[in-house]
C-alpha cells in the first residue's frame, strides 16, 4: 500500500513540478517578447522624434511657419503619435501653437527646445503611442494563459489516467501474483499425484503436465507445451494417440479405456486412461484432459488370480471350476456344428502306496510328470485337467462318429501312464 502511494505522489509531484517549469517557461517568454517589443517601440520612437525635430528645426531656420502646421497635420493623418509645437519668438511673442490632443497614457514621451537663431524658440513634444504594443502584449498575455490552462488540464487529466492506470497495474500484478500462485499450487498437487496427467489444446498440443508424465516418457529437458505427439512419440504411437483425441473431440465426451503403453524404458504398461474434454463459459471445446493409471500390477494380480482360481497350483492343468466352465462352452459349440465329443475320465491305480512308501514330494512329482505326458498327447483342440486327487478328466472335441480318433487317443494316454516315471534313482 505504502509503495503504491508513493507512486502516486511522485506522480502528483511530477505534475506539478512540470506546471511550474512551464509557467516560468511562458512568463519569461512573455517578459522577452515584452522586453524586446519595447526596444523595438523607443527604436522606433527615436528615428521618428529626430526625423521630426530635424524637419522642424529646418523649417524654423528657414522661416518657413506656414509649413509647420502643413507638416504636423499631414504627419497626423499618418500616425497616431501625439505631437506638440509652441513657437514663440525671442521677445515672448507667440507666432503659432500647434497642438494634437490625442495623447495617451502609454507612449514614450520627448522633450525638447528648438532655437532657431536670434529669432526665437520652439517647444517640441512628441509621445510615440505604446497602446498597440500593449493590447499585442495582452492578447499574447491571454493566448499564454489559455495556453497554460489547457495543459494543466490535460496534464491533470493525464496524471489522472497515469494514477488509474498504476492502480490497474498494481491490480493486475497482485492478480497475477495471485494466479502465480494458483498455478504453483495446481502444479504442485497434479505433481504429486501418481497418475499420469497432460492437457492438450483442441488442435493436440500439449499445454501442461505433471512430473510422472515427464519421468515416464523420460522427457528430461526436452520442451513440451506446443508441441504435438508426432513431435514427441514415434508414427505408430502418435497415430493411437491421435486416434483417441478425434474422438474425444468429435463426440464431446469422456473416452475411457485401458490401453497398452511402453514406457522410456521399452517396457509395455497396460494404463487405464481417460481423456475428458474441457469447455469454456461459452460451451466451446478448449481441448481434454488426459489421466494415465499404471494398472500393470492389478493385471498382472487378476491373471495370477485367475490363474489360481482356473488352474492346479501343483500340475498347472486347468481345475474342475475351468473345466466345467469350458465343458459348457464345448458343448454349446458342438450342438451349434453338429459335432461329437467325448469326456473321458482317468483314475491312477496304486498311486496312494506312492505317497505312503517315497513321500508326498515324490507323488506330487509323478503328478506332475503325468500331467506334462497328458498334455502333450492331446490336441490343440482338446483340454486336459486334475478334477482332484489322483484323477484327471479330458474333453475331446471333434470326435469322428465311428469314435476311431478317440480310441486312438486312450490309447495313446494309457501307454504313457504305463511307461514308468524315474523320480531320483526311483522307477514308479
Amino acid at each position: 500500500m505504502s509503495d503504491r502511494q508513493g507512486k502516486f505522489t511522485q506522480v502528483w509531484r511530477f505534475y506539478l513540478l512540470s506546471m511550474l517549469i512551464l509557467i516560468g517557461v511562458m512568463l519569461g517568454w512573455l517578459y522577452y517578447q515584452y522586453d524586446s517589443q519595447l526596444r523595438q517601440a523607443e527604436l522606433t520612437a527615436n528615428s521618428h522624434f529626430a526625423m521630426i525635430r530635424s524637419s522642424i528645426r529646418n523649417m524654423l531656420q528657414d522661416g518657413r511657419f506656414e509649413y509647420i502646421e502643413t507638416f504636423i497635420d499631414e504627419w497626423a493623418r499618418f500616425h497616431t503619435q501625439t505631437l506638440n509645437l509652441r513657437v514663440t519668438s525671442q521677445n515672448g511673442f507667440v507666432h503659432g501653437e500647434f497642438l494634437k490632443p490625442w495623447s495617451t497614457d502609454q507612449a514614450i514621451h520627448f522633450e525638447e527646445i528648438i532655437r532657431y537663431g536670434y529669432r526665437g524658440q520652439a517647444e517640441l513634444e512628441f509621445d510615440f503611442d505604446t497602446s498597440d504594443i500593449m493590447r499585442g502584449l495582452l492578447v499574447n498575455g491571454l493566448t499564454t494563459l489559455a495556453v497554460l490552462l489547457i495543459l494543466a488540464v490535460i496534464g491533470y487529466i493525464l496524471a489522472n489516467r497515469t494514477i488509474r492506470l498504476l492502480q490497474l497495474s498494481g491490480q493486475l500484478n497482485r492478480r497475477n501474483h495471485q494466479l502465480q500462485q494458483e498455478h504453483a499450487l495446481l502444479q504442485s498437487m497434479i505433481d504429486n499425484l501418481p497418475d499420469l496427467i497432460y492437457f492438450k489444446d483442441a488442435e493436440g498440443r500439449y499445454r501442461g503436465y505433471n512430473k510422472v508424465f515427464l519421468e515416464f516418457h523420460d522427457f528430461g529437458d526436452t520442451v513440451i507445451n506446443g508441441k504435438t505427439d508426432s513431435e514427441l512419440f514415434d508414427s505408430a504411437g502418435a497415430k493411437n494417440r491421435a486416434k483417441q483425441d478425434k474422438k474425444v473431440i468429435k463426440s464431446r465426451q469422456a473416452v475411457h479405456k485401458h490401453v497398452p503403453i511402453r514406457d522410456a524404458s521399452g517396457q509395455m504398461m497396460m494404463m487405464d486412461t481417460t481423456l475428458t474434454p474441457y469447455f469454456d463459459d461459452k460451451g466451446g471445446l478448449l481441448g481434454m484432459i488426459g489421466i494415465c493409471r499404471d494398472m500393470t500390477r492389478l493385471y498382472e494380480y487378476q491373471a495370477e488370480l485367475e490363474k489360481l482360481a482356473y488352474h492346479d497350483p501343483l500340475t498347472g492343468l486347468p481345475n474342475r471350476l475351468y473345466l466345467r466352465e469350458r465343458m459348457q462352452q464345448d458343448m454349446s459349440k458342438a450342438r451349434r456344428h453338429n459335432r461329437k465329443m467325448a469326456i473321458c475320465n482317468i483314475d491312477l491305480d496304486g498311486f496312494k502306496p506312492i505317497n505312503d512308501h517315497y513321500g508326498h514330494e515324490t507323488g506330487d512329482l509323478v503328478l506332475q510328470t503325468l500331467a506334462n505326458r497328458l498334455s502333450g498327447l492331446l490336441r490343440q483342440e482338446d483340454t486336459a485337467a486334475r478334477w482332484g486327487g489322483d484323477e484327471f478328466t479330458v474333453l475331446l472335441n471333434d470326435i469322428q462318429p465311428d469314435k476311431q480318433d478317440m480310441m486312438q487317443i486312450l490309447t495313446r494316454i494309457q501307454e504313457a501312464f504305463r511307461t514308468p516315471i524315474e523320480v531320483g534313482n526311483i522307477d514308479v
